[in-house]
C-alpha cells in the first residue's frame, strides 16, 4: 500500500523467501529478480503489471522467477544489466575500449574492426563513451547484421495456459520453446517474432495447428505429443519448412498436396494411427 514503481534493488537479497508488493505502482518486474532463487512467495495484487503477463504471475513465485532468468537470457532484454557489466571501472558509463572487450565476452561473432564501426557510428557525439541508447543501438545493429546470431527463449515446462509476446525486441527472438505447456491455441501477436526459425509446441493440449504458428519463415516446426488430427492448408503451404515433427498426434491421412512441400527435409509421424501407406509422398522422398 504505498507508491512504488521500481523494485530493481532487491535482487541482492539471495535468501529473500517472500516479498509482497500489492497496491502498488508497479508496472514491470525487473528482470534483475530472476536472482531470487530461493523466492516461494510473490504477492502483486492491486499494481498495472503488464509484465510478466497475468498468465506467468498465477504460476507462482518460483515460476515468475524462472521467466525473468529466461528473459534475461536475451541479450536484448537484458540491456541495463549488461550496460552495468560492461562497465568494468564502475565509472557509470561504458568506454569504446570495454565495449569491445564486452562483446567479445558475449560471443556475437563480429570481427573485432566490424565492432568498431558499429561502435563509432552509434557515438552520436564523439566523446568516446557509449550511452544508455547508443549501447542498445549497438546491440540492435550487430545482431540484425549476424544471421546466425542465436537468440532463444526457452519457456518449456511452465505450464503455461496462454502464451503472451512479453518481449522488447521480438523480432531478434531465434527459437522458441513452449514444450510442455497447456497451451490449447496461440496468439496473433506471435506474428511479431519474424526472426523466428525454430518453434516447439511439444507436449501441449492442441487439437489443431494453430495458425499464427505457421509463419511464413519458419523452418523448424515440431508438435510432438498433441491431439492434432489434420494437417491444415496454412501450414502446406510453408514453403521455407525444412524439418515438421509430428509424431504422437491423432493423424490418419495427410493430404495429397503434401507434394508440394518440396523444401521439407524431414517428416516424422511415428506414433499415429495412420490408415494407409503414402506412396505418393514416398516418391517425393518424404
Amino acid at each position: 500500500d504505498n507508491k512504488i514503481t521500481d523494485v530493481g534493488e532487491l535482487h541482492v537479497l539471495h535468501n529473500l523467501a517472500t516479498l509482497s508488493i500489492e497496491h502498488n505502482k508497479i508496472v514491470k518486474l525487473p528482470l534483475s529478480l530472476a536472482t531470487l532463487t530461493a523466492l516461494t512467495e510473490l504477492r502483486t495484487e492491486g499494481n498495472p503489471l503488464v509484465s510478466p503477463p497475468d498468465e506467468v504471475i498465477q504460476l507462482g513465485a518460483a515460476k515468475v522467477v524462472r521467466y525473468l532468468g529466461e528473459k534475461r537470457s536475451l541479450i536484448t532484454e537484458n540491456v541495463r544489466d549488461l550496460y552495468s557489466a560492461f562497465d568494468e571501472d564502475g565509472s557509470g558509463s561504458v568506454s569504446r575500449k570495454e565495449m569491445v572487450m564486452g562483446l567479445f565476452k558475449v560471443s556475437l561473432g563480429a570481427s573485432k574492426e566490424d565492432l568498431l564501426k558499429v561502435i563509432d557510428e552509434a557515438d552520436d557525439d564523439g566523446n568516446g563513451f557509449i550511452s544508455m541508447e547508443e549501447f542498445k543501438d549497438i546491440l540492435l545493429k550487430i545482431l540484425a547484421a549476424d544471421p546466425d546470431a542465436e537468440q532463444p527463449w526457452d519457456l518449456s515446462s511452465l505450464g503455461l495456459p496462454r502464451f503472451t509476446v512479453d518481449l522488447q525486441e521480438p523480432h531478434l527472438v531465434s527459437s522458441l520453446d513452449l514444450s510442455d505447456n497447456l497451451l490449447t491455441d496461440l496468439p496473433d501477436s506471435l506474428s511479431l517474432l519474424v526472426g523466428l526459425k525454430t518453434l516447439s509446441l511439444d507436449e501441449n493440449r492442441l487439437r489443431h495447428v494453430p495458425a499464427p504458428a505457421c509463419m511464413p519463415w519458419l523452418v523448424r516446426l515440431s508438435l510432438r505429443g498433441n491431439t492434432i488430427d489434420v494437417v491444415p492448408e496454412h501450414l502446406i503451404a510453408l514453403d521455407t519448412l525444412a524439418f515438421l515433427h509430428f509424431e504422437r498426434n491423432q493423424i490418419q491421412v495427410l493430404p495429397c498436396n503434401m507434394v508440394m512441400m518440396t523444401g521439407l527435409q524431414i517428416l516424422s509421424l511415428d506414433g499415429n494411427p495412420m490408415r494407409m501407406p503414402l506412396s505418393a509422398l514416398n516418391e517425393q522422398g518424404l
